[in-house]
């Protein structure tokens, strides 16, 4: 049941699946043998065994036995050039695996990407009639000729790697919680240069503070944090930064909320002069000092990302702290932001950005424009500053999903009016000339927009922002939506002056 094919020696990338659904049985090419897991294996290890000079392989497959885990083994440990090794191991459930650590036991030293993730399959697929021991023993009397170790009684010999994987630095795995502390650790000692530590998921039997020691110890390289999975413990990313050496960490990235994570800022900002990169997401236990305290004293960041998620905001950074300091954050390039201001209710004159006159400006108005002034100043001091994506939302409603067209940045794009002593702080983001998207801050369809950003403001754009791609001006065509927005004629001037502009919103925030 498998093509016999010459060696592959010339074969530098592969990808390969071998897992298989059954809502495709009915095809009319698909061999009904080949829904046998242990065929698909076989055929696929047979095909790696003879490509010694892979350099990139992707396998996607369903890797849930001690046989499985050894003949991918054995067959790696052929590939002396191989650079990058990925592999999705697809099962009903969580198996007890070895993967892992087998696998770098016998990764080839020229190895410099590692990734081995797991993925649980619907039931629609894989039958788990057809993974049984006579199954592999049928797969293996119709190949065995092809790979002649699927037929070793004794199990297929692998030959550990001596020494360390030198040249790997990315490592990314999954299905540790199965495993012992020893084995753990032994992965890590096996990899001296990574640089980043993402999702790991320890056993409970495990005290995260151990696998921290391991990985400073014989890991001295990493240098970025990555946790965004709901199941994975936070405590392990705690424990390896309250040790990590001052002014070690380059980039951290968390997308999930944890209650370990109160003094996360501090320890963060142990590393205040190394940090370049910070992305948050979902973050109710960060405070708005501590927003502030990051971007007032990593000096070295050139990316800031913090967002809320889903119909209630979690994040709380409050104008008045955005406002409060000087940052020192300097050199951002990539700035995205969700700021609470609180909305500022119409009079009898109209909106607040119809009362954009200093005579007509009440306190509450005044104080808030005052600190809208500083925010946009601190901006306008960002001059490497490339992407800007910021979004208003109003405190005093919780769990409201502010929409583009009902607040907006009063003000921003707008310039002061001489002959109608209007407010407008567009000017003092002249210095952005290195700026190339600009999302969220406004839409034209907002009224304010439609009164406040016209014939001079576009002019300003086209002459001080030369790098400019995308700006949100327009909402993307509904599904279904034959006819764009009409666009009033400043913003047509401006598309004809830049005409790689796009000037829609994006799908997503």
């Amino acid at each position: 049941m498998i093509i016999p094919i010459p060696p592959m020696t010339n074969l530098l990338s592969a990808s390969m699946f071998s897992h298989d659904c059954s809502r495709n049985e009915d095809h009319p090419t698909v061999i009904p043998i080949c829904r046998i897991t242990a065929v698909r294996q076989a055929q696929v290890y047979g095909v790696l065994h003879y490509s010694p000079q892979l350099k990139h392989l992707f396998l996607c497959s369903t890797i849930d036995d001690l046989k499985s885990t050894r003949l991918l083994a054995a067959a790696i440990s052929r590939m002396s050039n191989l650079h990058t090794l990925h592999v999705l191991n697809v099962a009903f459930e969580w198996p007890e695996s070895k993967l892992v650590p087998t696998i770098v036991a016998c990764c080839p030293p020229s190895l410099i990407t590692l990734d081995i993730r797991y993925r649980s399959w619907d039931e629609g697929c894989d039958s788990k009639e057809l993974k049984t021991e006579e199954d592999w023993e049928a797969a293996v009397e119709a190949v065995k000729h092809f790979m002649p170790l699927l037929g070793e009684e004794n199990g297929v010999p692998i030959v550990p790697r001596q020494g360390s994987l030198d040249r790997l630095s990315h490592l990314h795995t999954s299905q540790l919680e199965t495993l012992t502390l020893e084995e753990v650790l032994s992965v890590f000692k096996q990899c001296p240069n990574i640089t980043n530590i993402f999702n790991l998921e320890l056993g409970g039997h495990i005290d995260p503070m151990d696998v921290a020691k391991c990985i400073i110890e014989h890991c001295p390289k990493v240098n970025r944090l990555t946790h965004h999975h709901v199941l994975v413990d936070f405590q392990l990313i705690m424990n390896i930064l309250s040790i990590l050496p001052t002014d070690t960490l380059q980039a951290f990235v968390c997308c999930v909320p944890d209650k370990s994570s109160a003094n996360l800022a501090s320890r963060l900002l142990r590393h205040s002069a190394s940090l370049r990169e910070i992305h948050l997401r979902k973050y109710q236990d960060f405070s708005s000092k501590a927003f502030q305290s990051i971007l007032v004293h990593c000096q070295a960041l050139e990316t800031f990302s913090c967002e809320g998620h889903g119909p209630v905001h979690t994040i709380k950074f409050n104008l008045a702290d955005v406002t409060e300091i000087p940052w020192g954050a300097t050199r951002l390039k990539h700035l995205r932001l969700m700021i609470a201001m609180d909305y500022v209710e119409p009079t009898g004159e109209g909106p607040l950005y119809q009362r954009l006159s200093q005579t007509n400006l009440s306190a509450a108005d005044y104080n808030q424009m005052v600190m809208l002034k500083k925010l946009y100043h601190q901006i306008g001091r960002l001059i490497d500053l490339e992407t800007l994506n910021m979004r208003l939302f109003d405190p005093l409603r919780p769990g409201y999903y502010t929409k583009d067209d009902e607040i907006s940045f009063p003000g921003m794009l707008s310039l002061p009016r001489e002959d109608s002593n209007r407010l407008g702080y567009l000017h003092l983001l002249a210095g952005l000339k290195k700026l190339r998207t600009l999302h969220r801050v406004i839409i034209a369809r907002h009224d304010e927009t439609i009164k406040m950003v016209e014939q001079p403001e576009v002019e300003w754009i086209a002459q001080n922002w030369p790098s400019l791609e995308e700006i949100t001006f327009f909402r993307s065509p509904e599904p279904g939506q034959s006819k764009p927005q009409p666009r009033p004629s400043c913003f047509l001037w401006l598309q004809d002056q830049m005409p790689r502009l796009k000037m829609h919103v994006p799908g997503t925030y």
